[in-house]
């Protein structure tokens, strides 16, 4: 009896033992998994931020021109056309420099760039930027906001990169003869 006890025992403590040490194969497994998926992902961030870095420097050469034809343009119809590439350039630019910040947020390295301005003609040149597609898409824009400025500190940065996001996506779901309205209030 004693023999088949201990049998048993020796059975249980090298199953117990076995269980074990494939319980700690499994979490090298797993801790070795996760530290390739962190691998690629810091490769790909490495990746978008070199992209980021080639794109932004071509389109600065862009910008340029497009503000000295600008500053030279009579021609109304033409110097509207220009303001207009002169814009999408730099909204492009900035898109360039939101992902360069992602990289830095990510980091740890992002600060706020807070500014005491007029929060109303902000927004109103934001809005302004999507006139002309308003009038493609045949979509009827609107601004309500007071006659008076509204100074405030904000991240003029955060707020344009918000606001852009959200009317972008007020475009892409709204039907034709449809209507956008962004309203600035003080509460």
């Amino acid at each position: 009896i004693y023999s088949v006890l201990l049998l048993i025992l020796l059975y249980f403590i090298g199953l117990f033992i076995i269980v074990r040490i494939e319980a700690t194969n499994n979490l090298k497994i797993e801790r070795a998994h996760r530290e390739k998926e962190e691998e690629l992902h810091q490769e790909k961030l490495q990746f978008f931020t070199n992209i980021s870095h080639e794109l932004r420097t071509p389109l600065t050469l862009i910008i340029g021109p497009l503000e000295n034809m600008q500053s030279e343009e009579l021609n109304e119809e033409k110097k509207s056309n220009i303001k207009l590439m002169l814009h999408n350039a730099k909204r492009l630019l900035s898109m360039v420099n939101q992902l360069l910040d992602f990289r830095k947020a990510e980091k740890g390295q992002m600060k706020l760039k807070v500014q005491y301005a007029d929060v109303v003609s902000s927004i109103r040149e934001i809005v302004g930027s999507f006139e002309e597609l308003s009038r493609q898409k045949k979509i009827n824009l609107k601004i309500n906001q007071p006659d008076e400025k509204i100074m405030a500190w904000y991240d003029a940065e955060f707020i344009t990169k918000s606001l852009i996001n959200l009317l972008s996506n007020a475009f892409k779901f709204t039907p034709k003869g449809g209507s956008i309205t962004v309203s600035t209030e003080i509460s």
